[in-house]
C-alpha cells in the first residue's frame, strides 16, 4: 500500500473510533471527539470535545492528527490552541501545494539557519569553541574538573573534517564515517567516548538555542565486547597487587589498591591522600576529591580485603607525586612487570565485574559513580565474571 494511502487509512480508522454521535435536545447532528486514551495522552485541554456537525468534528480532528503526526509528544500546544492550529494547517497546506514532502518540522529545521541572525548558522568549530568555554566556566565554579575538560577537548579531532561545516547541514552519516576513520585502530570505548562528547556538545547547542537538533543521537555506539572490556582473573589480580607491593618499597600499592580493589577511577585515585580514607571506623570508607563527576566524589565503602591491602601501604604517603606522563604509562608498565597482559581500563572494570556478582548491580552502579543502571552497564560488567571467582576476588588479602 502506498505510504499516503496507508496514512489516510490509519486516519480514517482512528477517526471512526473517536468521532462519536452526541445529540442533544437542540442538535441531533452534534458530534463528540473522544480523545481519551494513550494515543492522545500528551494533549492538554478537555479529552471530550463537542462540535455542531460531523464535518466540523472531522475537520478539527484532521488538524490535531496532522500536528500529532509531525510533532508527537510536543504537539499538545499546537493541538489545543485555535490560532496556532490554524497557522500550522495553513503552513502544511502551502508545503503540500509546493510539492514538498516531509513534515513541517523538517522544513523549518532546514530553513531556519538561513534566516537566523548571522545567516548561515553555527559552524562546528564555532560551536565547539562556545561549548569548551562553557565547560571551562564550570571549572571556575567547581562543578567540573580541569581533567574532564581536557577530555572534552579531544572532540577537536573532528574539526579538520567538519569544522567549517554548518552544524544544521551536517549529514550524521558523514560524521559516523569520520568517527570510524579516526578510531579505526582504537578501542570501542574510545569511539563511544568521542560520540558521547559529540552528543553532549550538540545538546548544549540545542539548550542554548544555537542549533535546532542533535543529529548525533542517530549515530550508534560500537558497544564493548569481552576483549575490549578486559577482566583479569583472580590470580592475575594477585600478581599485579603483589608487584605493586614489592616495587620500590610498595609506594605504588595505594593507587593500585584504590583502583583495582575499590573501583575508584585511576585519575582520581592517584591524587588521593591518607586524609581521604577513614579505615578506623566500623564501615571503612574512602572519598575521592577529584572524581570525574559529582557522583564520583562521595564516600565509597571499602571491602575488608581492600582495607587489609591499604593498611600495608607506606604510612608517609598513600600515593607518590609524579608527572602526568608518568601516570599515563604506569598501569601498562606495572601490569606487564607482573607478567600479565595489559588491557586498557581493565583495573576498574575488573573490580566492577566481580562486584556486580558479589554486591549486586545497583550497589556496583553507585560505587562506580554511574547515574543509573542500564542494559549497557549490565552488559559491560555483569557478564564477565562468575560468582565463584567474585567470592575469591573479595577474599584476596596480602600474603605474610
Amino acid at each position: 500500500m502506498p505510504e499516503n494511502k496507508r496514512k489516510q487509512s490509519e486516519f480514517e480508522f482512528v477517526l471512526s473510533k473517536v468521532c462519536k454521535p452526541a445529540p442533544d435536545e437542540n442538535n441531533p447532528n452534534r458530534r463528540c471527539l473522544d480523545l481519551r486514551g494513550k494515543r492522545f495522552s500528551n494533549l492538554s485541554g478537555p479529552s471530550r470535545r463537542f462540535y455542531p456537525t460531523k464535518a466540523e468534528a472531522e475537520e478539527e480532528f484532521r488538524k490535531i492528527w496532522l500536528s500529532l503526526r509531525d510533532f508527537g509528544r510536543k504537539a499538545s500546544k499546537v493541538a489545543t490552541s485555535e490560532d496556532d492550529l490554524n497557522d500550522y494547517v495553513a503552513a502544511r497546506e502551502m508545503l503540500r501545494k509546493a510539492g514538498m514532502e516531509g513534515s513541517l518540522a523538517d522544513f523549518v529545521r532546514e530553513t531556519l539557519p538561513k534566516v537566523q541572525p548571522g545567516g548561515e548558522g553555527f559552524s562546528l568549530s564555532k560551536l565547539f569553541d562556545r561549548w569548551i568555554e562553557a565547560q571551562e566556566q564550570k571549572v571556575k565554579t567547581q562543578s567540573k574538573n580541569e581533567e574532564s575538560v581536557g577530555d572534552d577537548r579531544r572532540l577537536a579531532a573532528l574539526l579538520p573534517f567538519h569544522g567549517e561545516e554548518i552544524v544544521e547541514r551536517i549529514d550524521f552519516r558523514s560524521v559516523r564515517e569520520t568517527l570510524n576513520t579516526i578510531c579505526s585502530d582504537k578501542s570501542n570505548a574510545t569511539h563511544d567516548n568521542l560520540l558521547t562528547k559529540l552528543r553532549g556538545m550538540l545538546n548544549y547547542g540545542v539548550k542554548e538555542e544555537l542549533i535546532q537538533v542533535n543529529w548525533a543521537d542517530k549515530i550508534d555506539k560500537r558497544g564493548s565486547g569481552v576483549g575490549d572490556v578486559g577482566v583479569y582473573s583472580v590470580e592475575e589480580v594477585r600478581r599485579i597487587v603483589e608487584q605493586a607491593r614489592t616495587k620500590e618499597d610498595g609506594k605504588f600499592l595505594g593507587v593500585v589498591a584504590l583502583t583495582l580493589l575499590c573501583g575508584i577511577r585511576f585519575s582520581a585515585a592517584r591524587k588521593m591522600t591518607w586524609k581521604d580514607l577513614d579505615l578506623e571506623r566500623e564501615d571503612p570508607k574512602a572519598k575521592p576529591r577529584f572524581g570525574k563527576n559529582e557522583r564520583s566524589r562521595f564516600w565509597v565503602p571499602l571491602e575488608p580485603n581492600a582495607v587489609e591491602w591499604l593498611k600495608v601501604c607506606p604510612t608517609d604517603r598513600l600515593v607518590p607525586q609524579y608527572s602526568e606522563s608518568h601516570w599515563r604509562h604506569f598501569p601498562r608498565k606495572l601490569t606487564e612487570e607482573a607478567e600479565v597482559e595489559f588491557r586498557k581500563n581493565a583495573w576498574r572494570h575488573t573490580f566492577a565485574s566481580y562486584a556486580a556478582k558479589h554486591l549486586g548491580m545497583d550497589e556496583t552502579r553507585r560505587r562506580m559513580g554511574h547515574k543509573r543502571t542500564s542494559v549497557t552497564l549490565e552488559n559491560h560488567y555483569e557478564e564477565y565474571a562468575t560468582r565463584e571467582a567474585s567470592e575469591a576476588f573479595f577474599k584476596l588479602t596480602p600474603k605474610d
